[in-house]
């Protein structure tokens, strides 16, 4: 019973609140025709609901907004006023979805929400033909209805997993693209990050087929567009560590990984990959490459200089011994 009690005092409430907000609004929509609001000595709905009703420009805008959205509608506007539909709902259902309709003369079409019995929001798609007679004069239309709240639902969902997927991407520290499966390896889709990265806005590559191969450093253009014309005819993964100017005119370099997406029947449809900025590893292998060669050098000096005191010693030593032999000899002959 107390679960009873407190949806009855929602209802009420909401009933309450749908019904002024929707007769004031309808109200304020009668007194902006026809110039009414000037005769009363005021300028805009504005100035009437601040001065007059005390309602602040937000509140005015809601109920205007649940009025039109009743216009025309008795079944919404029922809703409303009974409390089966909050204000908050009936305004977010739009009249038409004007970018699904189309008007082709003698067939008509167009998808909607409609507010079910129980209160429920429905999606519906209409499809109507116009009927003539011998003379071809229209009698009249000719039509069905279909439920389609379904097919919204999951494109809906559809549309926030992409919104979802979209956002991942463009968090990501790295660029993610997508290029045709040709000789230029045309852009298709590029990350934001690519700005971030090279300098350059996505745009810049998107509209230059010629844009990656023009900025690959000389040195490495042969070898990449190589193994970009190996992957394309094989379908291999594409992976290769390169270097790439920068907006600033600086070579980044770059590691790009991609594999070849593929449709239902196996044929090739693009290459979706990620650019990763390796510039700070290249730097520190080259560092090491060089702390790698100059102890080298070091090492082989030290070695020459170890063996030519050795052999500095060893000429003394010889030296001397052939000095004592030389005086034996001679102290030999004396005796």
């Amino acid at each position: 019973m107390v679960g009873d009690e407190q949806d009855a005092a929602l209802r009420n409430v909401a009933r309450r609140h749908g019904a002024i907000d929707l007769a004031t609004g309808e109200t304020l929509l009668r007194l902006l025709e026809g110039g009414k609001l000037l005769r009363l000595g005021y300028s805009t709905a504005r100035d009437y609901a601040r001065e007059r009703l005390g309602m602040p420009t937000r509140a005015l805008f809601e109920c205007l907004a649940l009025a039109q959205a009743c216009a025309g509608r008795p079944l919404l506007r029922r809703a409303v006023a009974t409390g089966l539909v909050t204000p908050a709902k009936a305004r977010a259902i739009s009249p038409v979805v004007a970018e699904d309709a189309a008007d082709l003369g003698d067939t008509w079409s167009i998808s909607y929400r409609s507010i079910a019995r129980d209160g429920r929001v429905v999606w519906l798609q209409n499809h109507a033909v116009l009927i003539r007679d011998a003379t071809g004069q229209p009698r009249f239309w000719q039509g069905v209805t279909f439920d389609i709240t379904e097919l919204k639902e999951a494109e809906g969902r559809i549309a926030e997993a992409e919104a979802t997927y979209r956002t991942l991407v463009e968090q990501l520290p790295v660029v993610v693209y997508q290029d045709a499966v040709d000789d230029a390896s045309t852009a298709l889709y590029i990350s934001p990050q690519y700005e971030r990265v090279f300098g350059y806005p996505p745009e810049a590559r998107l509209a230059d087929p010629d844009f990656w191969i023009d900025h690959l450093h000389p040195e490495d253009r042969e070898r990449v567009l190589e193994l970009s014309r190996w992957t394309n005819e094989t379908g291999e993964p594409f992976s290769a560590e390169y270097r790439f100017q920068a907006r600033d005119g600086r070579f980044i370099w770059v590691r790009d990984e991609a594999v070849l997406q593929r449709d239902a029947e196996g044929q090739p449809l693009l290459w979706q990959g990620v650019l990763i900025d390796v510039t700070a590893r290249k730097q520190a292998e080259l560092a090491l490459s060089r702390r790698d060669d100059m102890l080298e050098t070091i090492g082989f000096a030290a070695e020459r200089l170890n063996r030519l005191q050795f052999l500095t010693i060893r000429g003394y030593l010889t030296l001397v011994f052939g000095a004592l032999v030389a005086l034996l000899m001679v102290l030999t002959v004396w005796q």
